[in-house]
């Protein structure tokens, strides 16, 4: 059966390697940034090539500056596809990584998928065999990070006399959580054997019903009453926090442990660092709790997986409570960034305001000039006008003896 479910809430971030991404630095400043916001996971995706061409850093060594720029944050991929890598090297990555971060590493592994990932570089297509050099792969992995002498002799490993040291410094082992799609039943069970799901839904966002069967199909797989996290990403469109917090307390009850947030609710490098600053959407001691009217927004959220998210008239009665929003103010004061985080904030909303600039340029180069510059009226068009102390209509001073004054005779 499933541990009980931690006193709080976990909360993290989950982002990717490629793209605007795909800078070490800057992902292990974001990561600097979450622990300084409150947050308490940063994982990062695993990927060797891309879909499309564009620029990726390998994940492991932006792993390795995060654990550097931390001293708190859980952290590690999601998901390594275990088949494509040589499992003592990930073995030795990991127990580095842990060492290097004195025990913070969470090591997600998966099946794989994609000719990018796997059949373009020679690697194993079948996903039976995948599936079958996963469990292995993990069989070797528990085995070395015993610090003894360890063999095997498996289908597609074989190891004789391998000896690892130092061990992890996290014992029995380093966290590994699970990932795979639900409703595939093989992925549940193999992650029944270890400390962790992180499934992934086809429909989009799992809801929490659906994530209740699953915590109950892999409560009754297990055999141990070790810690069990149950990892879940959010999907749905950006949303005020009291919504957010109000969905996660949802999925809560479900028994999810850690609630992850991507780039869905961020469109940029700049929006997302502000979204970190913001913190993470957890209920606070003491705060007025979540409306119903609130919750059933948040769940509402489910109907449009599939259409952009149309902007709606607010209700007089939709709004943060006051004491939530006194919370909210002092818990951003105290978590305001260090300088460089705030020089590269800047910098990225620079790049975001001269873009949207650029963007406008070209929108009135398009529309044409005309109407820009009219032709503006000259003196003689409208005659002899007196000057003005102010800006006030001629027609409306006054002389100094209090007459009107009149304007001039108009120009033939």
């Amino acid at each position: 059966m499933l541990a009980a479910t931690p006193p709080t809430m976990r909360f993290g971030l989950d982002l990717p390697t490629t793209g605007d991404y795909a800078d070490v630095r800057l992902l292990a400043d974001l990561a600097g940034a979450a622990e300084e916001s409150g947050w308490d996971g940063f994982f990062v995706f695993d990927q060797v090539a891309s879909d499309q061409p564009e620029p990726l850093v390998d994940p492991w060594l932006a792993l390795a500056a995060i654990a550097l720029a931390t001293t708190t944050l859980r952290f590690g991929p999601l998901v390594t596809p275990l088949a494509r890598r040589r499992p003592w090297k990930v073995a030795r990555e990991a127990a580095t990584l842990d060492r290097l971060s004195g025990g913070r590493m969470v090591l997600g592994v998966g099946l794989g998928a994609g000719a990018t990932e796997f059949e373009n570089f020679g690697e194993a297509a079948d996903p039976k065999d995948r599936a079958a050099m996963l469990d292995e792969g993990l069989a070797i992995l528990q085995g070395l990070w015993q610090g003894e002498p360890f063999d095997f002799d498996g289908q597609h490993y074989h190891l004789q006399g391998a000896h690892f040291l130092p061990t992890p410094q996290q014992q029995p082992r380093i966290p590994i959580w699970v990932g795979g799609s639900w409703r595939n039943q093989a992925p549940m069970r193999r992650a029944a054997r270890w400390d962790g799901v992180f499934p992934h839904f086809r429909g989009g966002m799992m809801p929490p019903d659906e994530l209740a069967r699953l915590v109950d199909y892999v409560s009754s797989r297990r055999t141990v009453t070790t810690p069990f996290d149950v990892v879940l990403r959010n999907k749905l469109a950006p949303m005020p926090l009291y919504e957010e917090a109000a969905l996660v307390a949802t999925y809560a009850t479900a028994g999810l442990t850690w609630w992850l947030v991507g780039t869905e609710s961020a469109p940029s490098v700049a929006a997302l660092f502000n979204r970190i600053r913001q913190g993470p959407p957890r209920t606070r001691q003491g705060a007025t709790p979540p409306s119903h009217h609130a919750t059933s927004v948040a769940l509402a959220l489910f109907s449009l997986q599939v259409h952009p998210r149309q902007p709606q008239p607010r209700h007089p009665q939709q709004h943060i409570p006051p004491a939530d929003q006194q919370a909210e103010a002092d818990s951003i004061r105290r978590r305001q960034p260090q300088a460089g985080h705030r020089q590269r904030l800047a910098g990225f909303q620079y790049a975001d305001r001269r873009r949207q600039g650029q963007q406008n340029g070209r929108s009135r180069r398009q529309q044409g000039i005309h109407g820009l510059w009219q032709r503006q009226p000259k003196p003689q068009d409208v005659g002899h006008q007196p000057e003005l102390a102010d800006d006030r209509n001629p027609a409306d001073q006054r002389s100094r003896d209090g007459s009107r004054q009149q304007p001039g005779p108009r120009s033939k």
